[in-house]
């Protein structure tokens, strides 16, 4: 005898695992979506941050910034200062230096000698004169080689002029100037 089973249990058991799987399915999907959706949301978490702290470092590169243009203009304002302390310093350097030169300079001119000529170029002084003799040229050079504030003394030319019934001795030196000796 043939025996036939008319009830679906089968097909239900077939329905019923496909419910199931379908039920793990989604389940699966959903913790997957779920973590997917933690991951993103703990990742933006990470890029704030990271922006909060990139916006913090950029503040501070503002402010580190503008320290660093104040230094370097009180750098360049100091260095503006030295060279006006230096200017200064040459400028009485240069005012007292010639000064005292010409007073040594009358110091070593002695009484029986008249200057025509004084001509300066570059610290190099041609003075050009009248003598009563040789000896007391001689003298002139010889105190001119004594001073501290001149140099490389040489006496270039003299020759002899009339004066009237008196003779007397033309020159001409070249020398350097030093206006501000040790």
């Amino acid at each position: 005898m043939i025996r036939i089973n008319l009830l679906p249990t089968k097909a239900a058991k077939k329905k019923e695992s496909v419910i199931q799987q379908l039920v793990v399915a989604v389940l699966v999907f959903a913790v997957y979506g779920g973590g997917i959706a933690w991951i993103h949301m703990q990742k933006g978490k990470q890029i704030e941050q990271q922006r909060v702290e990139n916006n913090r470092l950029q503040e501070e590169i503002n402010q580190l910034a503008s320290i660093i243009a104040q230094v370097e203009n009180y750098k360049k304002k100091q260095q503006d200062r030295n060279s006006k302390i230096d200017v200064i310093r040459k400028l009485h350097q240069g005012r007292s230096g010639p000064v005292k030169m010409m007073d040594e300079f009358t110091y070593t001119l002695p009484d029986r000698i008249w200057l025509a000529s004084w001509k300066e170029k570059n610290k190099r002084v041609e003075i050009q004169g009248i003598g009563l003799n040789g000896a007391v040229i001689a003298d002139f050079i010889d105190n001119l080689r004594a001073s501290k504030y001149f140099s490389g003394v040489t006496l270039v030319q003299t020759q002899l002029k009339s004066q009237g019934n008196v003779q007397m001795q033309q020159f001409r030196v070249n020398m350097n100037v030093n206006y501000t000796p040790d």
